[in-house]
């Protein structure tokens, strides 16, 4: 329902909760580091032009549908920290 831009070129977060009342998207107008949660209850988070990295001990939440999702349909990535080697699935 908007685009969120911060003032810093990547801002740090702990916990981001998206639960829109209607039908909708959050869209990142900026880089973004999550160092808690990322909670989906209602609505798209569309990251566009921008990236989302998550901590190491970060966790993404929800009931994930077409309407409920992290969307990058830009050059914008999803990213997670990780501190050990191996495979890892979000």
């Amino acid at each position: 329902m908007g685009i969120v831009r911060f003032a810093a070129v990547n801002q740090n977060l702990n916990n981001l909760s998206i639960d829109l009342s209607a039908a909708g998207e959050v869209e990142l107008g900026s880089n973004l580091n999550l160092a808690g949660n990322l909670n989906l209850t209602n609505g798209r988070l569309k990251l566009s032009l921008y990236n989302l990295t998550l901590a190491a001990a970060s966790s993404i939440t929800g009931t994930f549908s077409n309407s409920t999702m992290v969307a990058a349909p830009g050059t914008g990535e999803l990213r997670k920290t990780v501190t050990t080697t191996g495979a890892f699935a979000f």
